[in-house]
């Protein structure tokens, strides 16, 4: 069995405190502590950012959360970098309440990497039967076909074949979509498959890996059957996960830094705060 992990969370205590107060019995033991020293007993509570008042959950003002949010992810990257944390697990916030405290905030795998001085990070979401990789993350799609690179796609599939083997398939098949209608029809309809995607696919599968594509991704997702690949590559946020997530829960994993960072992959749902229903 793999030793036991120790949890601290980051947070008000109010807010703890609150959520204790709806769960059933046995409730669970919180020891508050004030530096990153982690106990090797219960859970930790490492108190943040400044008292708020908890009237009703999900409708605090814009700038109170964004404070708790970007103060709590901070102070764990902070102690990540340090080494006090082995990983981190965030959970949603809202991107644009953010944006109105810290202009250019895009989402929290940017962040994470910027603050951990990590390079180019790699958005992966993670299930037992099939997994997916976004080439570009929180971008316009106006952006999208200038921001791909045959480096980008080849760095995103070989992030997507290290999870893979990573939760334990040696041998990752991967599926690659292409960008334009009909995988661009020839070079009808775009030719970035010929040009950006292809070669490198091409290079991969010259070093002997499973790599298929560029596939339309219409039909890729249509006709996609169980096990027939491990992973699957989109080269935008919604090429992939509109599809993706219509499979169920799924955890999101953010592939270069220099420490594990998980989430799950929904937003902050703010008409489900605090019900037990999210």
């Amino acid at each position: 069995d793999p030793p036991p992990a120790h949890y601290t969370l980051i947070a008000p205590p109010q807010l703890v405190e609150s959520m204790i107060e709806k769960l059933p019995h046995p409730k669970p033991k919180i020891k508050s502590i004030r530096k990153g020293d982690v106990p090797n007993e219960t859970v930790n509570l490492l108190p943040c950012a400044e008292e708020v008042e908890l009237e009703d959950f999900g409708k605090l003002d814009q700038e109170t959360s964004a404070r708790i949010a970007l103060a709590s992810l901070a102070k764990a990257i902070e102690l990540a970098v340090e080494g006090k944390f082995s990983a981190i697990v965030t959970a949603p916030l809202s991107k644009s309440a953010i944006n109105r405290l810290l202009p250019g905030f895009v989402g929290q795998t940017e962040y994470l990497a910027e603050r951990s001085g990590a390079g180019e990070p790699t958005m992966l979401f993670w299930r037992p039967q099939l997994s997916l990789a976004l080439v570009t993350r929180h971008l316009p799609l106006s952006r999208v076909a200038d921001a791909l690179t045959t480096d980008a796609i080849t760095r995103t599939i070989l992030a997507l074949t290290k999870l893979l083997q990573a939760m334990g398939e040696p041998s990752p098949r991967i599926a690659v979509c292409a960008l334009n209608p009909h995988a661009g029809e020839d070079g009808i309809l775009g030719d970035e498959e010929g040009e950006i995607i292809s070669p490198a696919i091409e290079a991969l599968q010259r070093r002997g890996m499973e790599v298929t594509g560029p596939l339309p991704a219409d039909s890729l997702f249509a006709r996609i059957k169980p096990g027939e690949y491990h992973g699957v590559t989109a080269m935008y946020h919604d090429q992939g996960l509109i599809f993706f997530k219509s499979l169920g829960p799924a955890v999101n994993v953010t592939w270069g830094l220099p420490f594990v960072r998980t989430s799950p992959d929904h937003g902050p749902a703010f008409d489900l705060a605090g019900s037990g229903d999210a």
